[in-house]
């Protein structure tokens, strides 16, 4: 594979990682963090220019400053890490052509295994990291984790797809149709497909799920599904038997939304208009409690002034749930922005700004470089 991650090391280099970021103090009134806040390495992909390799900037959520940089001959489309922090798992489009997914070690950056799908987009570890899901426009293909060894595949047309709690299964959601589907793959040869109608008891009608996840500590998936007046409905169903449990509505439809918040029930949903012009009145980040099942206003573009734009694209927590950053996309080619906030107190304690950036996504690694806090 041909890749290589370097490291800057000299203290005359940190002149140079500066030109990357903007600090806090020049664009926002933040506070300082906690000073018992446990610090974590936050990854930002897609900050190099030109058309020789992606540049990674590593930041401290303690500090909001560049503590490293690496680069790699790939365009990243997605990254995770295993729950100690001491392996990274890595996909993109090589620069000679042709995709790749590896799996390296967090310290040595050495390769440990690598594979070559045939189309990728997203990346899943599922609970027991046993097992790697990779996710391509009508595809779907499981992996032996760490080996990346193939273990089954399959080609359908699908919307969402993530792993269920257990062995060997997965859920899927399609485009416009009121129902949940799953797949046992235990036999590969003859896999079990199973589709579940997600109907209100008490309400007729279906719903037409977006997207999904699994609450693993509470043995639950939360769907987000459309409404025919264009609103969020958030069902909670039991991920074993898939009875129904509760549903909620937003207050608006959200494209997205986080995963839980480590040490609470909340969950982060993100609404926000694409095209060439958006309106960015319209993005908002709400809360949903999933215990009490209800929706709380969390943030829209009244709250934050960032150069006119609010438009935020995904939601990350530091591993204790102490610190969350959105990421914001930019406008018109100008960089996207990260923003730290502690808790969901709305106090920014960070806005990262590189200069020269576009980064499709973030990954927080759950390692902490200096544990103060269980």
């Amino acid at each position: 594979m041909k890749k290589w991650a370097c490291y800057l090391m000299a203290a005359g280099y940190c002149i140079l990682l500066s030109l990357f970021m903007t600090s806090c103090e020049e664009n926002c009134d933040c506070v300082q963090p906690d000073e018992e806040a446990n610090e974590y390495h936050l990854f930002y992909p897609g900050a190099g220019t030109g058309v020789t390799r992606d540049t990674v900037l590593i930041y401290s959520t303690l500090t909001g400053q560049v503590v490293d940089t690496i680069w790699y001959e790939h365009y990243l489309y997605d990254m995770a890490f295993t729950s100690d922090g001491a392996l990274m798992v890595l996909g993109g489009k090589k620069l000679r052509g042709g995709i790749l997914i590896w799996v390296e070690d967090y310290i040595t950056h050495d390769t440990l295994a690598d594979f070559e799908p045939p189309e990728f987009s997203q990346i899943e570890l599922n609970f027991q990291e046993t097992e790697l899901l990779v996710t391509a426009p009508d595809t779907l293909l499981v992996l032996a984790f760490p080996s990346l060894e193939p273990i089954y595949a399959e080609r359908l047309s699908y919307l969402k797809v993530g792993f269920l709690p257990g062995e060997n299964r997965l859920y899927y959601l399609k485009y416009d149709v009121d129902s949940l589907f799953t797949i046992d793959y235990s036999n590969v040869t003859t896999p079990v497909h199973e589709a579940i109608y997600l109907n209100h008891p008490f309400i007729s009608g279906g719903r037409k799920p977006l997207n999904a996840m699994i609450n693993h500590v509470k043995g639950q998936i939360i769907l987000n599904c459309v409404t025919r007046y264009d609103y969020s409905r958030i069902q909670i169903r039991d991920a074993d038997d898939f009875e129904f449990i509760s549903e909620t509505f937003g207050y608006c439809l959200y494209e997205g939304f986080s995963e839980i918040r480590p040490g609470t029930d909340e969950i982060y949903f993100i609404s926000r208009e694409f095209g060439t012009n958006p309106d960015v009145t319209l993005s908002r980040v709400d809360i949903f409690n999933s215990s009490m099942n209800i929706m709380m206003p969390f943030m829209d573009y009244n709250d934050i002034v960032l150069d006119g734009n609010f438009f935020p694209l995904e939601i990350v927590f530091t591993p204790d749930g102490g610190q969350v950053y959105i990421l914001l996309g930019g406008t018109n080619f100008t960089p996207a922005s990260v923003l730290g906030f502690q808790g969901n107190s709305k106090k920014i304690v960070q806005l990262l700004k590189p200069h020269q950036a576009g980064a499709p996504f973030i990954r927080i690694n759950p390692r902490a470089i200096n544990k103060k806090n269980p």
